[in-house]
């Protein structure tokens, strides 16, 4: 039997578990999946949760989101030296110096140039770009939306497919969700918890993006735990949105109808 990409996935709530595999073995995972299923925010939790493996109180998560950026941003500027020419030092370096481990952390990947996929190449392999050489307790890990997300994807070269471990990630497990929201990190309003745990298809499972207008919201992870923020933030909270006509125009602008 062959396998196909659909058969084997993780939800977007393993990523923190399975990080830990690719710290160690100091290889490149790139996660694929929907916007809005907390690719992110796991990822900065696996740091959280290495700073604990290794007996060190923090271990940073540098972002940078490739969509932006061009090129000579992750390369750096290529400048005479004398009789040589040398390449400036990536933005990111600085942070790496700072700190004996970390996770340097390129979001939106496939929505990157196939320029910004070239430059990055090296240092998926090597670990280095130009002149600059991730240090020895770093790891570079990716993330983006698959082509049918309609966030702007690109194809990936060929070289790049061949030197990352491709791992197609869903929305999280309904109850894992639940449990980190109710944290203090999340500190999302418990009427949007009790919410996802009762609707967790329109939270978890949203719609296709050709179904939907152009501008239209819908709900993921993301989005609602958003909505936490501005509820928050809202006279009388969540229950003060729903009273005002303000607040429900808030609430279907972040997570939809």
């Amino acid at each position: 039997m062959t396998a196909t990409t659909a058969e084997y996935f993780i939800t977007s709530d393993q990523i923190a578990e399975y990080a830990q595999v690719f710290y160690n073995s100091k290889r490149t995972p790139l996660f694929i999946g929907p916007p809005g299923i907390a690719k992110t925010a796991f990822v900065r939790q696996a740091a959280r949760e290495l700073a604990v493996q290794y007996g060190t109180p923090f271990i940073p998560v540098r972002e940078l989101h490739l969509a932006s950026v061009s090129e000579v941003d992750v390369r750096g500027y290529l400048i005479p030296d004398g009789n040589k020419a040398v390449f400036t030092e990536p933005e990111f370096f600085a942070i790496t110096r700072q700190h004996e481990r970390g996770i340097l952390f390129l979001d939106e990947f496939v929505q990157a140039s196939h320029e910004v996929q070239k430059a990055i190449a090296p240092l998926i392999l090597e670990g280095r770009i130009g002149e600059y050489v991730l240090p020895p307790g770093w790891v570079v890990m990716l993330a983006g939306n698959g082509l049918g997300d309609n966030a702007g994807a690109n194809t990936l070269l060929s070289h790049i497919v061949n030197r990352v471990c491709i791992v197609h990630t869903r929305a999280p497990d309904v109850d894992e969700w639940v449990t980190w929201a109710a944290s203090d990190e999340a500190k999302i309003p418990f009427e949007l918890i009790a919410f996802a745990k009762v609707r967790p298809n329109v939270v978890f499972s949203p719609p296709k993006i050709d179904e939907l207008a152009p501008d239209e919201a819908f709900c993921t992870p993301r989005s609602l735990h958003a909505l936490g923020d501005i509820a928050n933030a809202f006279p009388g909270g969540t229950r003060g949105m729903v009273a005002s006509t303000a607040g429900m125009a808030f609430m279907c602008g972040t997570v939809g109808a």
